[in-house]
């Protein structure tokens, strides 16, 4: 098996494992409710999904690779609050615990 090939399937092996704990994690909270869209099941599969990515770049590329997907992340919460212009309210959320997730990987 290929280097790619193997990475590759390890991260969409991170990227299940992360989706399907922050699915849990969000019916405990939220139960039913959990599972009506937009909020809050957006917010919990974002989580999920971004924490994923960075545990794997972390894991098979280094930790530079982890920032650019915490700034990613920063991004997509602005646009999701809608507030392009204004990123300290999405930057206070996401700088914080995309380096926790980060630092713990």
């Amino acid at each position: 098996m290929s280097n790619a090939v193997r990475q590759g399937l390890f991260t969409i092996g991170y990227v299940a494992v992360g989706l399907v704990a922050v699915v849990a994690v969000g019916y405990f909270n939220h139960n039913l409710r959990f599972f009506q869209l937009p909020e809050p099941m957006t917010s919990f599969l974002i989580l999920g999904l971004m924490g994923a990515l960075i545990y794997a770049s972390v894991q098979m590329r280094g930790a530079g690779y982890a920032v650019v997907v915490i700034a990613f992340w920063c991004l997509l919460r602005a646009a999701m609050n809608g507030e392009l212009l204004s990123l300290a309210g999405p930057a206070a959320y996401a700088l914080p615990v995309g380096f926790a997730l980060m630092a713990a990987a």
